[in-house]
């Protein structure tokens, strides 16, 4: 899974998979649906970041460990439907906002009580936490050296690795045409604090990459694949929680 630091936990298709016609509302209305996504996902942060506060106990799973923060949040699918109904919520808050049309501010309480009741379920199920988090990877440094390969145009991925082994979120894809008569090699770019290793993905198929080292590639160590050999699996979706701890659902007074 992603962490909720790597960046937008749902996106505009996710929003219109909830609402058909948000599209056109935006559009319709001037409404920023990335802009939406944005700022729904900040305020989602700071509502977290509460409740990691409130739920906080003297319950430490590895001694000597930090206070659990956003950082340490994986998305689920309970927090990536919250997000898009608040998204939902806000787009449609707007729009009402500028025309007073009843339609929409039909649609903003709608969305506004499902955002509230997948915050709900969020807690209850819990939240995803992991211990060590590693961020998603930046997109990977791609050059050649002189070699045997066939050439061609070949992607790339790249992922970091903690000490427990455990993958963050890989990089983007990032291609680079490569002339017969020579070899693409991968570095990673920065690593994490965090990082003990890296993995290497790449194909001639964006969306089939495999992954090329059999053992995590050590830090500031680049990789040369000769393209055309066989990899293995491919990329992985992120780190899992380690925990899913139920948050506190009463809210403070005051």
């Amino acid at each position: 899974m992603a962490l909720f630091s790597d960046g937008a936990i749902s996106t505009v298709a996710d929003m219109t998979a909830q609402d058909s016609t948000v599209l056109e509302v935006a559009q319709t209305e001037g409404i920023n649906l990335t802009q939406k996504l944005a700022l729904a996902q900040a305020e989602l942060g700071l509502e977290l970041a509460s409740l990691l506060e409130r739920g906080r106990s003297t319950y430490n799973p590895l001694w000597g460990q930090t206070q659990l923060t956003v950082a340490n949040v994986a998305v689920t699918p309970s927090l990536q439907v919250w997000h898009a109904y608040r998204t939902l919520a806000a787009v449609y808050r707007d729009a009402y906002f500028s025309q007073l049309n009843a339609r929409y501010e039909a649609k903003w309480q709608l969305f506004e009580k499902l955002a509230r009741k997948a915050m709900l379920d969020t807690i209850e199920v819990g939240v995803g936490l992991v211990w060590d988090p590693v961020p998603q990877a930046g997109a990977p440094q791609l050059s050649t050296v002189a070699g045997v390969g066939a050439g061609g145009d070949f992607y790339a991925a790249v992922s970091f690795l903690n000490a427990a082994g455990e993958e963050g979120l890989p990089s983007v894809v990032t291609d680079l045409t490569v002339a017969a008569g020579s070899e693409l090699v991968i570095g990673a770019g920065t690593a994490p604090a965090n990082a003990t290793g890296w993995n290497a993905y790449a194909g001639n198929d964006p969306g089939a990459l495999a992954l090329l080292n059999s053992t995590p590639m050590p830090i500031g160590i680049s990789f040369t694949w000769l393209a055309g050999t066989v990899g293995g699996r491919a990329p992985a979706g992120g780190q899992s929680p380690n925990l899913m701890r139920v948050l506190p659902r009463m809210w403070q007074r005051g």
